[in-house]
């Protein structure tokens, strides 16, 4: 299986200031989604702006893991403790029972893929190692859909022969379904954020440039969960904390 590795494979493209202007505003429009689905369903402003967040933290997280991660290994076991101790927030925020993982499971098959893919040199090894995680990709969230999605975006940073090509399919696939349901037609927005961020592939931009503790991202995706849950509760909450006070 040969692999033609871009030109950023060591660094990558973008600049210390870019990355954290990305990661900051995807957690941001995160925040922005999980208020609407939580707090305010009846407001589709709130998820039409935050369906732009997961291709974020997918091309981010995949971007990480391919060109800055020095221990894959190590950044596998750090995805897989947030990913366990993420679905406790996600089962009390949410109200898709204990059949559906969060999206740290998703990003986590990936990037379990992709060392796999680049580290190791059997092909019967890659070939089953897809087949698998791709049939426990419908166990988690945003389905094969996300997993197919985030092979993509892998395949277009590191596969240099295989961007133009990909980004055209891309295109024509959502341009077709975009016309179904232009607001909420996931594909569309997707394609947005990806024509964004190709925009930013020779941009430095300081929006939002903050370099956070990394414990601080670790921690916003179960706390907040865990807040709006609280927010979205308060009668019930008043009556437990009544009744503990007591």
């Amino acid at each position: 299986m040969m692999i033609t590795y871009s030109k950023v494979e060591e660094k990558g493209f973008f600049d210390t200031y870019t990355i954290s202007s990305l990661k900051n505003l995807a957690f941001l429009i995160m925040l922005i989604d999980h208020i609407g689905v939580i707090l305010y369903p009846e407001i589709s402003t709130f998820r039409v702006i935050g369906r732009i967040a997961f291709p974020m933290f997918a091309f981010l997280t995949i971007y990480n893991f391919t060109f800055n991660v020095k221990d894959r290994t190590k950044q596998l076991i750090t995805i897989s403790i947030l990913a366990l101790i993420s679905q406790i927030a996600f089962i009390v925020a949410f109200d898709y029972g204990t059949t559906i993982l969060n999206i740290f499971y998703s990003m986590l098959l990936v990037c379990a893929f992709i060392h796999i893919y680049e580290d190791y040199k059997s092909k019967i090894l890659i070939y089953l190692s897809y087949t698998f995680l791709f049939a426990l990709s419908f166990f988690v969230e945003y389905g094969f859909f996300g997993f197919s999605f985030m092979i993509f975006l892998y395949s277009f940073l590191r596969i240099e022969s295989s961007k133009f090509n990909l980004l055209m399919i891309f295109i024509s696939v959502s341009l077709v379904n975009g016309f179904v349901s232009i607001v909420y037609s996931v594909v569309a927005v997707l394609t947005i954020a990806i024509l964004i961020m190709i925009y930013l592939d020779s941009k430095s931009i300081n929006l939002f440039s903050y370099r956070f503790d990394k414990y601080f991202y670790y921690g916003f995706y179960p706390f907040h969960l865990l807040i709006l849950s609280i927010f979205s509760n308060i009668e019930e909450f008043n009556k437990f904390v009544s009744f503990l006070l007591i």
